[in-house]
């Protein structure tokens, strides 16, 4: 089977990063003899093209919540031009929020949960004629009726998976030369944050695998060297949700990544992780910059709301290690939760002020399908269910009647208060003033700039810059 998968790759939440999900799955369909081929879901010209070259049997999405939209729209333009094209969606909106499936008749297929397996098994089906309309982790319109089938178990031995086929964005230079790639070390959190997915996933595979699952040093060094060897690499990104909570194996890791990697690289850290042992071998492996979560300046929303028991002080303890080792600090915080008031996220801008970290991000909270949150925040009528409204973490809030406005100049606004605290007197004049749009052209500029020279230090050709730039500002 001749598979084509179709995503963004200048949205905003996968502006520089590899798009790992499809390209695990172009890797174990490879592996079982397909073909697979991507073409940029944003550039409609280089979509046409392909599609006529490459002639595929299967159309696969790669979607969020905030993304399906869009590519729902395009997959119905698609069909008007090859109506014998297979379409099957995949990514999170399908596993936590399958329920659109029955009133989309122009998609055919889609898939929860881990994909590997499933896409391999469902390709399989589909070329030697049998019936996969019965293939586990899938949801299949057939014959005018839509067949669920259950998950599988999820893959215990994360070391058995290919590596993931870089190789597929080869034609895309400015994504396959770009020096800054993406890889994780584990699958899965222990923790059950009212905002995030994982209690969900945790709640999908009940009994059919465990919930975090650790790649082996040496297999996670052996895909780095492998991209190594095939051009130039100058940041390493680990995507994982909490990087090195195994401490054995975070230490193992220290040991061996710089001589035999030796790339600087950004992680993902949680606080309860965060001690002088922990920041010690990170520091050691070469970590340049963590990435750790605050969310909230207030101990009563994170403990009440967000399910966050850690107090402000070990969250300045956390930062102030951090910094100590000589790294570079980015917290992230959720502006607008449901019931919080202006003042309270005041105080999100004082505990990052006390933290300083070099880049202070913060997003619009976004009431995600089978979270905690998300459910509450429409059974206390502040969110419709309409998930069409929910836009990318930068944009405007999801629920309703939340002081948008001012919200947004906020959250565009508090980078350069917690950078430059005497702005802190004057925020609630600037958070009055009708200057959303330039607030948050500002702020996309500093986190570009801070990001590119500050957080992920790489060198890059000004063409491809610009060319990031323009994708990234004005074609989604």
């Amino acid at each position: 089977m001749k598979v084509l998968f179709i995503t963004g790759f200048f949205v905003h939440d996968n502006f520089g990063r590899d798009p790992l999900g499809i390209l695990y799955l172009s890797s174990a369909l490879k592996k079982a003899g397909h073909t697979t081929a991507v073409a940029d879901g944003g550039n409609t010209g280089t979509l046409a093209r392909t599609l006529e070259t490459f002639n595929p049997d299967i159309a696969g999405f790669s979607v969020t919540t905030s993304t399906f939209a869009k590519y729902a729209s395009l997959n119905k333009e698609l069909k008007k031009i090859r109506p014998d094209i297979y379409s099957i969606f995949g990514g999170p909106h399908c596993t936590f929020y399958p329920e659109f499936f029955k009133d989309t008749a122009h998609i055919d297929a889609i898939c929860l949960g881990e994909g590997e397996e499933a896409v391999v098994d469902f390709a399989n089906r589909m070329e030697a004629g049998e019936k996969y309309e019965y293939t586990p982790n899938f949801h299949v319109r057939k014959n005018g009726l839509v067949i669920e089938n259950d998950v599988r178990p999820l893959i215990r031995d994360l070391d058995s998976l290919a590596f993931p086929d870089r190789g597929l964005l080869r034609h895309i230079p400015s994504m396959h030369r770009f020096p800054v790639k993406t890889f994780m070390t584990t699958r899965g959190c222990p923790h059950d944050c009212t905002y995030c997915y994982n209690h969900a996933l945790a709640e999908l595979y009940r009994g059919k695998g465990a919930r975090v699952r650790l790649r082996s040093v040496g297999n996670v060094l052996s895909e780095i060297k492998q991209e190594l060897s095939r051009g130039k690499i100058d940041f390493v990104n680990f995507e994982d949700d909490i990087f090195g909570m195994d401490r054995k194996w975070l230490e193992e890791f220290s040991e061996k990544y710089p001589g035999e990697v030796g790339v600087p690289f950004c992680c993902n850290v949680r606080v309860e992780y965060v001690d002088e042992k922990s920041t010690g071998l990170l520091k050691k492996a070469g970590c340049h910059t963590c990435v750790m979560g605050v969310e909230s300046g207030n101990y009563d929303i994170r403990r009440n709301i967000l399910n966050r028991t850690v107090k402000n002080e070990n969250i300045i303890q956390a930062s102030f290690l951090i910094r100590k080792k000589g790294m570079i600090l980015e917290t992230e915080n959720i502006i607008g939760l449901p019931g919080v008031s202006y003042e309270e996220e005041k105080e999100t801008i004082e505990l990052n002020i006390k933290c300083k970290p070099e880049y202070p991000a913060s997003y619009m909270y976004q009431p995600f399908p089978r979270t905690v949150l998300g459910k509450k925040a429409i059974e206390q009528k502040m969110f419709d269910g309409d998930y069409s409204k929910i836009a990318n973490y930068y944009n405007r809030s999801g629920l309703n009647g939340n002081n948008g406005k001012k919200l947004n100049r906020l959250r565009s606004l508090f980078y350069f208060v917690v950078r430059f605290p005497i702005l802190y007197r004057y925020m609630d004049i600037l958070t009055s003033l009708p200057l959303t749009h330039l607030y948050y052209f500002l702020h996309a500029f500093a986190r570009g700039y801070t990001a590119r020279f500050r957080m992920m230090p790489y060198g890059f050709k000004m063409s491809d810059f610009v060319y990031h730039l323009y994708r990234y500002f004005f074609c989604y």
